[in-house]
């Protein structure tokens, strides 16, 4: 596979070259050394997606739907990843619009030292229904430090949203427990959070509708939110599982335009089920 991966991009650089040389009056020198791509090690490169079902979508503390698809596949590659996440609700109805979302999303992890590791990377969250909200699009970048080796894994990130102005400093801790003598080949996994979230363009000057309300563009909103969560997880292989649990959040916040669509709930409590897979 190496090989085929490696004539593949070779002929493609060289493409690419070629179309340059004859565009761009300056010279481009064709022979590129392509061995660089036998420095890759191949054997890191791993792939995981994740399907299941959630009878609620809460995102950071905000109900966005109700019963709904979530799905996910990402390929990674000594330390870089990128993917492709979904929502996608199971009913509208004309009192409650909830939208189809598809985030693709890339980094990479690097290690700090041998219990830090670092977390870089880009998100694009794209809705292609129109709605009330009006917004189909916005940008996300984040940073995060993980401690890797503590008796359970915190770790603080920080996002920054370009079309909604929207700082997010979050803090995490989740640790997996072994019940294997209990129930044969099976974890339970704990995750608790909190987020601090600033908003100054609410709509991201993408919705009229939003200023026939009290809102305006370039309006910010803020809030702290929190959660945690709790899931089974029986591994039918290494690579293979079924995951089963609950998930509870909150918020402090009563007064945001998004809540409308569900109507202001400041906490959920729900549940969901996911088959996942790799190799």
């Amino acid at each position: 596979m190496k090989k085929y991966i490696t004539a593949i991009t070779s002929s493609i650089l060289i493409g690419l070259s070629s179309v340059l040389h004859a565009t761009i009056p300056i010279d481009i020198d064709t022979d590129v050394d392509f061995s660089i791509n036998e420095n890759v090690d191949w054997s890191q490169f791993s792939m995981y997606s994740q399907f299941g079902y959630e009878n609620e979508y809460v995102f950071r503390g905000q109900q966005l739907a109700d019963d709904s698809f979530q799905g996910f596949v990402e390929a990674n590659l000594e330390g870089f990843y990128t993917g492709i996440w979904t929502n996608l609700p199971f009913a509208n109805n004309d009192n409650n619009r909830f939208d189809d979302e598809f985030d693709f999303y890339l980094g990479c992890t690097i290690p700090v030292n041998e219990e830090i590791q670092a977390d870089v990377g880009f998100r694009y969250y794209w809705y292609p229904e129109d709605s009330n909200l009006d917004i189909n699009r916005t940008r996300e970048f984040h940073v995060g430090l993980s401690l890797t080796q503590a008796l359970f894994t915190p770790s603080v990130y920080f996002y920054y949203n370009t079309d909604l102005q929207q700082t997010l400093f979050e803090f995490s801790g989740s640790k997996l427990f072994d019940i294997g003598d209990i129930i044969p080949n099976t974890n339970l996994s704990f995750k608790g959070y909190l987020g601090i979230l600033d908003a100054y363009n609410l709509d991201a000057d993408q919705s009229e509708l939003i200023t026939r309300f009290a809102y305006a563009r370039g309006d910010n909103n803020g809030y702290v939110y929190w959660g945690l969560n709790a899931d089974i997880i029986y591994n039918f292989t290494d690579t293979v599982s079924l995951i089963i649990g609950v998930r509870y959040s909150g918020n402090n916040d009563g007064e945001s335009f998004i809540d409308t669509q569900t109507g202001s709930r400041s906490d959920n409590l729900w549940w969901g089920i996911a088959f996942n897979a790799g190799f």
